[in-house]
């Protein structure tokens, strides 16, 4: 839910405070709020500033009485502990479990290791660990999965039932069952049963933590969050980076003293870890518009590596999976770029000098680029193949929100004469009296066309990723921010006037929407951005037309319906997504890339300090000018040998 404070003030208003308070506080939309809770705050990053108001959300505010919370114990898909818990077991469980029901496999324990007693059948336990492991944890890549599996089966330090149980509800939200859910007419409720007793766990876990504490309270917070809780979810991940600092995961465990002990397995999965919460950090830090609490010069900490194929621990004959540790390490350094985007564009404290942060956006800008270019082929998604790794397709996703939000902060307002003005958070840039008028017009034209061509690659991967997986159902929630920033960034574009220039606008926008139905079948965010953004599209598309028209082309229905075919004609929707964009700097950038990566200015971009200091910049543009320079000399070195 937005706030509408643009009400009945002018668009230059509205835009001037925009800037000034860079954000607004919104009460949290989750549907289970107290009618006296505190709002939240939330960023321009974020894109709920340009959302509008629904309707009928002030009637949602009002508290309801919650049902009280009643299961048949068959139903109860859930892992217990017996007497260290039983205190607990009255609030979510009126009936005690029944001994009869323990697994045969689960009795053959330590007298001193605790005895769970399961509600759940081993098929439907294996149903949901592989889910969890096929379409969630490669991309937020917080355990690995070989060591999880062999500590679930031989009950090591690294399993616990806290870890289970999250584990459990995370992928239950990638479930079709219906005995996963507390209320089986309410997807949203899939995962639910598990959830609430990991938090009965949590209380006893939280007075001696372990990484399986860290690794629970890392997947809470991004169940939490993709279920629409959104402070609940960022509670339990600001829980799990304060125990990762209190665990020294921010320091390298070859600099730590008595580390001579811990295995090469630790040693990895510490580094694993670390990086995992970085990343999230970042992610949770665009999608609440929030400053980052995990900063890169706060940790020493090398990047995860590891062999293509990992087992769950050397000299055994377990099964082999698949690593991803060069998609966490790609990952990562993207994640560093992102944090210096937010750092130096989006903080209370940024520069509002525009020399500095054009040239920060120079930079930065071949710096993304560079890290594209070294991406390796397996996670990379191209145009004209099929990648069937999905979370290549969501790092190519974040990589051009990235972009967008690189770009964003120097595209101009909406018109004034546009209905739906109110409704968009302006620049986060002010009118500078530094930049001649010609130099700031260009740079709105430069941000306009890159974040048109970001927005456009994400509708591609979009249309990809439902070619090859047949739909979004079962796609991590890092796609819902993606998929509204494109949304938003194509409806401050283009005018959706019923011309030629406009189509692909529209067909862009008809995907998005699209992908927003099917990601609601899974997160409860995209069902409001859904709506949201059909609105804006409506009244766009109305006084586009003078109230003739308010369907796109190809209008989809509601937001509950399911559709896995295409609807956009194949040939019409690529070409019409077809890079278009040659700048004057285009030839000249890709150029540098080569350069930059192999001269080593990528590396030193990453281990720039994060202050918006004159230096900086002045050593990132001499950098640039002596690569431009050069690459001058070879091109007219080679000219004249030709």
């Amino acid at each position: 839910m937005s706030s509408s404070v643009s009400a009945g003030i002018s668009s230059s208003e509205f835009d001037k405070l925009c800037y000034e308070f860079e954000g607004a506080l919104i009460l949290d939309d989750s549907g289970d709020i107290n009618c006296d809770a505190e709002a939240s705050y939330f960023g321009p990053t974020s894109g709920r500033l340009e959302l509008p108001v629904a309707q009928d959300e002030p009637e949602q505010l009002v508290k309801t009485p919650a049902k009280p919370f009643v299961r048949d114990i068959s139903m109860m898909n859930a892992y217990i502990v017996d007497d260290s818990l039983m205190q607990f077991q009255d609030l979510y469980l009126p009936v005690q479990p029944s001994p009869s029901i323990t697994p045969p496999s689960l009795t053959s324990r330590s007298p001193a290791a605790p005895t769970p007693e399961t509600l759940t059948s081993d098929e439907l336990q294996s149903h949901l660990v592989d889910l969890y492991f096929a379409w969630d944890n490669p991309w937020h890549n917080i355990l690995n999965e070989g060591r999880f599996r062999y500590a679930m089966k031989h009950n090591t330090k690294c399993f616990s039932l806290l870890l289970l149980n999250s584990v459990l509800a995370m992928g239950s939200r990638y479930s079709d069952r219906i005995d996963v859910r507390s209320d089986p007419a309410d997807g949203n409720t899939a995962g639910q049963p598990y959830l609430e007793v990991a938090e009965k766990l949590i209380q006893k876990e939280l007075h001696h933590p372990r990484m399986a504490t860290v690794q629970s309270l890392a997947i809470m917070g991004v169940l939490y969050a993709a279920m629409g809780r959104d402070a609940c979810g960022y509670l339990h991940q600001g829980m799990a980076n304060r125990l990762a600092l209190d665990m020294g995961l921010n320091i390298d465990p070859i600099t730590l003293t008595g580390s001579q002990i811990m295995s090469d397995e630790d040693a990895h999965c510490r580094r694993q870890l670390y990086w995992a919460l970085y990343c999230l950090d970042k992610q949770s830090a665009i999608y609440t518009g929030r400053v980052c609490t995990m900063l890169d010069s706060q940790a020493c900490v090398n990047y995860p590596s590891g062999p293509e194929l990992e087992t769950s621990l050397p000299n055994l004959k377990e099964p082999a999976f698949k690593s991803h540790t060069p998609l966490l390490r790609a990952l990562s350094t993207l994640s560093q770029m992102l944090e210096k985007v937010l750092l130096h564009l989006y903080s209370p404290r940024r520069s509002n000098q525009q020399p500095k942060r054009i040239a920060f956006f120079d930079c930065s800008r071949l710096a993304m680029r560079t890290w594209y270019y070294a991406l390796p082929a397996e996670l990379k998604v191209e145009r004209t193949g099929n990648n069937n790794y999905p979370a290549a397709y969501m790092l190519g996703m974040l990589y051009h929100t990235s972009v967008i939000l690189l770009a964003k902060p120097f595209l101009k307002a909406l018109d004034s004469t546009n209905p739906t003005t109110d409704n968009f958070q302006a620049n986060t840039s002010s009118p500078s009296p530094q930049l001649s008028d010609q130099e700031r017009e260009a740079m709105h034209l430069k941000a306009k066309v890159i974040c048109d061509e970001a927005a456009r690659e994400i509708c591609v991967l979009g249309a990809k990723y439902r070619k090859v997986f047949g739909s979004f159902r079962k796609c991590p929630p890092t796609a819902n921010h993606s998929i509204l920033q494109a949304a938003l960034v194509t409806l401050q574009i283009h005018t959706l006037a019923d011309d030629q220039a406009n189509k692909r606008g529209k067909l862009s926008l008809e995907n998005y929407l699209k992908t927003l139905k099917e990601l609601s079948q899974s997160w409860s965010p995209p069902r409001r951005y859904w709506s949201s953004v059909s609105r804006l599209v409506q009244a766009r598309l109305s006084a586009a037309t003078g109230g003739a028209s308010t369907a796109l082309p190809h209008a989809t229905e509601d937001a509950n319906a399911t559709q896995h075919g295409e609807r956009i004609p194949g040939n019409e929707f690529m070409a019409a997504h077809e890079p278009s964009y040659n700048g004057d700097d285009a030839e000249m950038i890709q150029s540098w890339i080569g350069a930059f990566y192999e001269e080593g200015g990528f590396e030193a971009y990453l281990n720039s300090g994060s202050g918006d200091t004159a230096d900086d910049h002045h050593m990132f543009m001499d950098v640039l000018h002596e690569m431009g320079r050069e690459s001058n000399t070879t091109d007219s070195s080679r000219d004249n040998h030709l």
